[in-house]
């Protein structure tokens, strides 16, 4: 009869079973090629990321060198934990503050207060205590303090490029907003009591970058900050000397890797630092010749 329903041919009952594990092995094929595809793609990205630069002196081009740590040894020599970067050379710094309205300068390596004084410093006119402090070369924030002296607040910051080369910013009053941020992870201000507190991590900062705008103590007038540079490649000089050596055998990480930080100034800047009157206890100085 031509108008009965035609049978549908069915498969055989061999391929019904297997077209399930075929779906199955094509998805799995699909979740392989996606897999694969992200990771291809994610270290491409990771290889295409720019390198890190250590500009205002610190001459890095190498990349994560912003990681390098430099940290003492018990023989007073300090290692960076892994490859640093290699520091411009001549190695320059920008001046700290505006050099014009200084009217003194405090040599670094001399005792002054009945202490030794790794780093020097800077002195401006009587209650010109608004000087705006910035950073001199590229670094990262590795530790700092709050203290008091004569019930005014004061600060400290260390800051080290993964060249080698740490300078320190201290005796600052009013912070800018970044550093008034991290000054509130310190213990709350003593008396005298100025002991550093590591930053973990370290925050980065580029030369010219505001570190505070007002320094010393107000209440007196007192116009001033500290200002000490030390290259932590290498011992200085000074310290071959067996005396110094003794004299200064608990103060390695200081006084035997500071430096005279006039010589790393540009020539103008340079100039102006030397022809400024020293403060006392005058230019007697174990690092400046």
């Amino acid at each position: 009869m031509t108008n009965e329903p035609q049978p549908v041919s069915q498969p055989a009952p061999e391929l019904q079973k297997k077209k399930p594990w075929l779906a199955i092995v094509v998805v799995l094929v699909i979740i392989v090629a996606v897999a694969v595809g992200f990771f291809v793609f994610a270290a491409r990205s990771r290889q295409g990321t720019g390198p890190v630069t250590g500009g205002g002196g610190g001459g890095s081009s190498r990349e994560g060198s912003s990681e390098i740590v430099w940290q003492m040894m018990g023989d007073g020599e300090y290692q960076p934990s892994g490859t640093a970067p290699t520091c411009s050379s001549p190695l320059v710094l920008a001046a700290p503050a505006d050099l014009s309205k200084a009217v003194s300068v405090l040599y670094p390596g001399q005792s002054r207060g009945g202490n030794y004084k790794p780093h020097g410093g800077l002195r401006f006119a009587d209650g010109e205590n608004n000087v705006t402090v910035t950073a001199p070369m590229d670094a990262s924030v590795t530790d700092g303090s709050r203290y008091l002296v004569d019930g005014e607040i004061q600060y400290t910051f260390d800051f080290v490029n993964p060249c080698g080369i740490k300078y320190r910013l201290g005796h600052l009053r009013t912070l800018s907003a970044t550093f008034a941020s991290l000054a509130e992870q310190f213990p709350a201000a003593q008396d005298m009591d100025s002991r550093t507190t590591q930053i973990n991590p370290p925050i980065a900062v580029k030369a010219g970058d505001t570190v505070a705008t007002a320094v010393g103590l107000l209440s007196e007038g007192n116009a001033f900050f500290d200002f000490g540079v030390y290259d932590l490649r290498q011992f200085n000089e000074a310290s071959v000397d067996a005396t110094f050596q003794k004299v200064h055998a608990d103060d390695q990480d200081q006084a035997w890797h500071a430096v005279c930080w006039f010589d790393l100034l540009s020539t103008e800047d340079e100039t102006l630092i030397r022809n400024l009157p020293a403060t006392a206890p005058g230019s007697e100085s174990d690092y400046c010749k």
